[in-house]
């Protein structure tokens, strides 16, 4: 369904033959537990402790902030220094093992695999969330990078860590953040970027519901009036900064301009009046946080990022969707003359890098599932590659 662009496809074919191989060989030394199992570090557990490295409750600062940061750091087992990642998370009020509401902490996953592979990680609480300090509703994704960036520079000033071998991991909006604080930080060696974004968060939404709208069967019509109608909404969001007004006028939108052209549809009047209300439970979206997102322009970020760079996508995620976003980072990081880059496509992943059901329908992945190991072992693989 995504057009990726035919260099990425061909590239696609001869990888798919390497990675069934690859994944082949970790599994044994790694291997993938069934729901019955209790330590299941891939798929419906997350992995149960003792682990086999060290895990220590770390925090650090951000001075111009004035926030704390609790996280978690941990260690491979042997003598180091151990080259690290910094793992950020995605939109919403995320504490620093994952996406809250769903049986499998993904990004403790991520932390577990890869410090089994060798490799240090940090992972931590979102400002305002959890154990960390700060204000969560008002900070934006600058804010959220600049909270990174001190992540980085404790990395750098700690014992057991090599500061020459320091890398970013960011899911979704973390995809956003990291070029930002790689862009600016001398001590980020590399960065991964998981469903990262390449188009601002306007074009984002609208894609969304556009997906969505043309997943359920719905018409030409009825995906336009959608389509215009959110575009009507996000223009108030990016020049309204009180927000009862903001949802006072998206409000009036919906009576003036949605609900008549959808008058004889009561179930399509509900889903617009519900529509709003959902996103902004979601995320704050009617605020500061909101207004970045929609006018940010990941290229102009990302074409500075001169080391290198894995842009991975799930070819059924309807959240970041791939067709857009990975040939947008794509240019950007030519256009910046990165000498070292590489996008990779898993067609039958969703956002969250977890396998869909096979056939037409997006996003169809089992919630109870953890991050794939084909995922897994491609990421470890690129990053060991970029640590020698």
């Amino acid at each position: 369904m995504f057009d990726v662009g035919a260099r990425i496809i061909k590239k696609l074919l001869i990888q798919n033959l390497f990675w069934s191989f690859l994944v082949s060989v970790i599994a044994v030394a790694y291997p993938i537990r069934t729901f019955s199992e209790p330590n299941n570090p891939i798929v419906g557990h997350d992995p149960v402790r003792p682990f086999p490295y060290q895990e220590e409750e770390i925090s650090f600062v951000n001075p111009q902030a004035g926030v704390t940061l609790a996280g978690t750091l941990t260690l491979p087992s042997g003598q180091g220094p151990f080259p690290a990642v910094l793992i950020i998370a995605g939109a919403g009020p995320h504490k620093r093992d994952g996406y809250n509401g769903y049986p499998a902490h993904k990004l403790l996953i991520l932390a577990d695999f890869l410090t089994r592979q060798g490799i240090a990680t940090l992972r931590y609480d979102k400002r305002g969330i959890g154990a960390s300090s700060g204000d969560y509703q008002t900070a934006t994704s600058q804010d959220f990078a600049d909270d990174a960036s001190f992540g980085v520079e404790y990395l750098k000033d700690r014992k057991g860590i090599d500061p020459k071998k320091i890398g970013l991991v960011g899911h979704s909006e973390g995809g956003l953040i990291a070029p930002m604080v790689a862009a600016h930080s001398k001590y980020v060696s590399f960065v991964v970027l998981m469903a990262g974004l390449g188009v601002n968060g306007e074009k984002i939404i609208l894609r969304q519901r556009e997906l969505n709208d043309q997943a359920r069967g719905l018409g030409e019509r009825p995906v336009s009036i959608w389509q215009k109608m959110i575009l009507l909404g996000l223009e108030e969001i990016k020049k309204e900064k009180d927000q009862a007004v903001v949802m006072e006028k998206i409000s009036e939108i919906d009576r003036t301009e949605m609900i008549p052209l959808i008058k004889d549809d009561p179930q399509a009047i509900q889903e617009a009046q519900a529509y709003w209300k959902d996103l902004g439970d979601r995320y704050p979206l009617f605020g500061p946080w909101g207004r970045f997102l929609l006018a940010c322009d990941p290229k102009i970020t990302l074409k500075k990022v001169t080391c290198p760079v894995l842009a991975i996508g799930g070819g059924k995620d309807v959240m970041v969707p791939p067709g857009d976003n990975l040939p947008a980072m794509e240019n950007a990081l030519k256009e910046g003359k990165n000498p070292d880059f590489l996008i990779k496509l898993f067609p039958n992943m969703g956002h969250g890098f977890q396998t869909c059901k096979p056939g037409p329908s997006l996003d169809t992945a089992d919630p109870l599932q953890g991050l794939a190991l084909e995922v897994l072992a491609f990421i470890g693989d690129w990053i060991g590659k970029h640590t020698k």
